[in-house]
């Protein structure tokens, strides 16, 4: 599948309808990345854990740490590969990363113990690392700044869609339909290097002021950490982006088992997962726009954090149906959170489009350390109680508003035109 670049100028080249339709194609795209390459085999995982650890002997730690390992190996290379993506481009970036994906993922379905799944789910980590940022990156190129918001919500619409799949069909459906866990991993393998293809033939992104393409060298990385790491507004939403994804991480990978083991079904168990997606699939788009049209960002954020608070208090307390409405609850402003911090990333001034693959490079990849940590620790809390390492998960939550407090929300610049998603008059 095949897309005519544009002119390399800084807006998009050819008449409005070409680059609309370019917009177009490039949002649908990695859209269906995030959903299908990212998030739904990712999602898949604490759905099949019964199966994977019935079938392997693994321990309640150990599925910890097989859950958390991937968000560790992306401490470094999600940042390696926004600084490649910062000097060679995005296109080529995720097109590598989706291959590797595709091959290291299906290879986790040979897996004959613990240790297998361990380190091929750790470089599924390293490659997949790369993707969830550049993405970010290519919308900022492609999508002026009043639009980024939307389009950032509507990548957020397609984790979240794809989240909620992941949890609902992996072991309901494609399990018993393919024959096991082992063949799903190795489905999803497929799918992701089928996108990983697609990419190699897609257009490259607008060029903007500032950025740069050319030999890879170590003066490059130079250049474009240094103009990252200074910015002290981007450092106060990378602590925010690292406390919210540890309680994110623990949470959905301890929720299914906590449930089955209170006597719920593992259709139940999965089904309630699939609700917290489900509701961030809805919430995500009309709620971040609302924060972007009325400047509440801040407010939404510290929406997200205080009922993420409360849910993981009421979960740690009873596994009765009022588990229901909390985790959709939560669910409704998990994407809301990402979307906004992301765009507020992108948009914080020193930073912008040319330097965004470095600075949500750093952001992912710190995130990530929350992400290989909260797993495993709050897991083994459980020992001293089922419902201990909720509580944990919600001191995280209450790190991020803390932080919060010292954020200062900057408005979108300004645009001529009509400002719409796909019709706005140039990048």
């Amino acid at each position: 599948m095949s897309v005519p670049d544009d002119t390399d100028s800084g807006a998009l080249g050819g008449d409005a309808p070409r680059g609309a339709s370019r917009r177009l194609y490039v949002l649908t795209l990695s859209t269906g990345t995030m959903m299908l390459v990212l998030a739904m085999p990712s999602m898949a995982m604490p759905v099949l854990f019964p199966q994977i650890a019935a079938e392997l002997g693994l321990s309640l730690v150990q599925i910890g740490v097989v859950w958390g390992i991937a968000p560790l190996a992306g401490v470094v290379f999600g940042l390696l590969g926004g600084m490649a993506a910062d000097v060679r481009g995005t296109r080529k970036v995720i097109a590598v990363a989706c291959i590797v994906c595709g091959v290291v993922g299906a290879a986790r379905g040979l897996a004959g113990g613990f240790a297998t799944l361990a380190i091929t789910t750790l470089l599924l980590g390293m490659a997949g690392s790369a993707i969830p940022n550049n993405l970010h990156k290519t919308a900022g190129h492609w999508f002026s700044p009043r639009s980024l918001g939307k389009a950032n919500s509507v990548l957020s619409l397609g984790a979240a869609a794809g989240a909620m799949l992941g949890a609902l069909v992996s072991a309901a459906v494609l399990s018993p339909l393919l024959g096991g866990w082992r063949h799903v991993l190795f489905f999803y393998g497929v799918v992701a290097i089928v996108f990983g293809v697609v990419w190699l033939f897609g257009p490259d992104e607008p060029r903007h002021e500032g950025s740069s393409r050319g030999s890879w060298n170590l003066a490059d990385f130079r250049r474009t950490l240094g103009g990252v790491v200074p910015v002290r507004a981007f450092w106060l939403l990378v602590v925010m982006s690292l406390c919210y994804s540890a309680y994110q991480m623990g949470f959905s990978g301890y929720l299914p088992l906590y449930l089955s083991e209170h006597g719920w079904s593992t259709a139940a168990s999965s089904i309630v997962l699939a609700a917290f997606s489900a509701a961030s699939m809805v919430g995500v788009i009309p709620l971040t726009l609302l924060a972007e049209r009325y400047h509440l960002r801040r407010a939404f954020l510290a929406v997200a954090g205080s009922v993420a608070v409360v849910g993981l208090i009421v979960i740690s307390l009873t596994t009765s149906p009022w588990v229901w409405p909390v985790v959709v609850a939560m669910g409704l402003f998990h994407d809301v959170f990402m979307t906004i911090t992301i765009t507020m990333i992108v948009q914080t001034a020193g930073i912008g489009p040319a330097l965004a693959g470095t600075a949500l490079g750093i952001m992912m990849s710190l995130s990530r350390v929350g992400g290989f940590v909260s797993p495993p620790l709050g897991n083994s809390l459980a020992a001293l109680g089922a419902g201990l390492p909720f509580l944990f998960w919600a001191g995280f939550a209450v790190a991020m508003l803390a932080v919060l407090t010292r954020v200062r929300a900057a408005r979108p610049e300004p645009d001529t035109g009509s400002g719409t998603l796909l019709s706005e008059p140039g990048l």
